[in-house]
């Protein structure tokens, strides 16, 4: 249908959950054209942002469904263009702006029989693009790049659906494959210039044609929404010390979360390392180095695992500025191309060995942050920061890391943060029981330290975006058994 004009150029949904905006819009876009003979771009923001709650049950960049925005779109009479009600990737407050609003004369939305491929055909030859769901959480999908897409390990079955796209097409390629042609929503440049073509009579590989949208993905983020409110319940109660909140990742799937971390991290035992050991008698009762210009501005590592990453440059960062006077911010995406580790996870003594033997690191702004793996474009010449070493604190010792913080400035820390509590963190003195104190699966910083009400708390700065937790930081309890393992393993480089 493209060559025929019913699908418009592609476009990206960014970090935003809202595939089902995009899918529907598609096929809605598709049929005014084929009714009008004109193309229009119709805003997926006004969809997300005006068919949000429990009138439509869709909740914008955490899930929605395909069907429940066409009912917004009859109710509401139509919908804004896109220029003038653009898209923001993120949720917002609904605006119906009306200055360029497009009437629709729709009356309803027809479902296709749920695994019928021969149905799906038919009404695509007959009635133009339609919006389907599929199983995209194999890695394959995501890093899909051209051919014929066939995955034996993804699944047709409705609770297995986690993406909404466009079918606008169907064909054979020249040897013999059947395949859907479909439309993403992750920009031009993935897959064939944003399109895709699966494999079409196989089964109906990855539910290409069962009838869903987003179900797996609303379910989950309808879980995390039962988890916040019961929890925060809890927090009015006196009963925990820290509140949760929906956010990015409310709707997630385990695997897209562990993206976030880092996967397993485990202790470099054979490179060689030095202990702290502490000049002063006595640590502060409370510091932030934050105060003291030590600590960049949060940032955001994305789905790519290349917490530790950001936890050594942080580390480092802090120990430059006390050496040079000079808060540089350094390039994360460096390690992730050049140090033999990348966004499967790594460890912050091997980055600092690597910086050691390369001869230094480039700032951000000369060597800038991807979110993927890439190829070193290392320039020699453009260091803005060394390392001759690097120091190890005892291992689990809350009293010796706290007299390192006080002694040194900020160090990188491992910790568990496979909780979802972790993840939906918003507020307070972060507690978990059932994490653990010697596994750790995600790379932070130790800013500094303090006491709240009584309770003792560390200084967490973490690489998910200020609009994680507290401005981008944590709390965690501290003298509590060394909760989440969160000086099992601290070090910082020496300059």
């Amino acid at each position: 249908w493209r060559e025929k004009g019913f699908v418009n150029p592609i476009e990206d949904q960014g970090s935003c959950g809202s595939c089902w905006a995009f899918s529907a819009a598609g096929a809605v876009e598709g049929q005014y054209y084929k009714k009008y003979g004109k193309s229009v771009i119709l805003s997926k923001q006004e969809i997300v942002d005006c068919s949000w709650g429990e009138e439509y049950d869709n909740y914008g960049c955490w899930g929605g469904w395909q069907d429940r925005a066409f009912e917004f779109l009859i109710d509401n009479g139509g919908v804004d263009l896109d220029y003038v009600y653009p898209y923001t990737a993120t949720n917002g407050s609904c605006k119906l702006i009306d200055r360029a609003f497009v009437p629709l004369s729709m009356t309803g939305y027809v479902d296709v029989e749920s695994g019928n491929e021969d149905l799906v055909q038919e009404a695509v030859a007959t009635v133009g693009p339609i919006s389907i769901a599929l199983d995209a959480s194999q890695r394959s999908f995501h890093l899909y790049n051209s051919g014929v897409y066939f995955e034996p390990n993804c699944t047709s079955g409705i609770d297995d659906l986690d993406h909404a796209i466009l079918l606008i097409g169907y064909g054979t390629d020249l040897d013999g494959n059947d395949y859907w042609l479909v439309k993403n929503s992750w920009g031009t440049n993935w897959g064939e210039e944003g399109f895709m073509r699966i494999a079409r009579n196989r089964n109906n590989n990855c539910g290409l044609a069962t009838t869903a949208e987003d179900e797996a993905r609303l379910n989950t983020f309808l879980k995390s929404k039962t988890l916040v409110e019961e929890h925060n319940a809890l927090y009015e109660q006196g009963k925990t010390t820290y509140t949760m909140a929906l956010n990015k990742f409310a709707d997630m799937t385990p695997e897209e979360r562990r993206a976030y971390r880092g996967g397993s991290i485990k202790l470099q035992s054979s490179l060689p390392r030095s202990k702290h050991v502490s000049t002063n008698l006595t640590a502060y009762a409370s510091i932030d180095w934050r105060n003291y210009g030590y600590v960049t501005p949060v940032k955001n590592q994305g789905g790519c695992g290349s917490c530790w990453a950001f936890a050594t440059t942080g580390a480092l960062e802090g120990q430059h500025f006390k050496a040079t006077g000079q808060l540089v911010s350094l390039s994360e995406q460096q390690l992730v191309d050049c140090s033999g580790m990348n966004c499967d996870g790594g460890w912050m003594d091997t980055a600092y060995n690597y910086i050691r033997n390369n001869g230094g690191i480039e700032r951000e702004d000369q060597y800038p942050y991807t979110a993927k793996n890439g190829v070193c474009g290392y320039n020699s010449g453009a260091v803005a920061a060394t390392v001759s070493g690097w120091v190890d604190i005892a291992n689990g010792d809350e009293n010796a890391v706290a007299q390192a913080v006080s002694d040194i400035g900020p160090l990188a820390a491992g910790m568990d943060a496979s909780k979802d509590s972790f993840s939906l963190y918003h507020s307070g003195i972060y507690y978990e029981p059932t994490c653990s104190t010697t596994d750790m699966d995600h790379g932070v910083l130790i800013v500094g330290y303090g006491f709240e009400n009584g309770q003792d708390y560390w200084i967490v700065k973490n690489s998910w975006g200020p609009d994680y937790g507290e401005a981008g930081y944590i709390r965690i309890i501290r003298n509590y058994g060394n909760n989440c393992a969160i000086t099992t393993a601290t070090s910082y480089p020496t300059v």
